[in-house]
């Protein structure tokens, strides 16, 4: 693996154009890329911990959603009649 700018032996591939980066041309992102603007902050955040937080943080809305479904179908269940004796004379 070389990288894509001064051929010398890569140590990462940038996240944003995937192409490889020495040390010098490279942190995370390569040089070009941080030029292009694209290693911001967000960039930088958005991945890793951050992301599996912010996944997990949504599929807990939907589960407490889910829930709060259920109990609202099982107390609506509880405030039905018994339903009357067919055929009863």
């Amino acid at each position: 693996m070389r990288c894509h700018i001064c051929e010398n032996g890569a140590i990462g591939m940038c996240r944003q154009c995937y192409k490889f980066y020495c040390p010098e041309h490279g942190d995370s992102f390569c040089q070009k890329c941080q030029q292009k603007g694209w290693a911001t902050a967000t960039n930088i955040v958005i991945g890793g911990d951050a992301q599996v937080a912010m996944v997990a943080k949504k599929l807990d809305k939907v589960a407490d959603a889910t829930e709060n479904e259920a109990e609202d179908k099982t107390s609506a269940e509880k405030e039905l009649p018994e339903p009357a004796a067919v055929g009863a004379t």
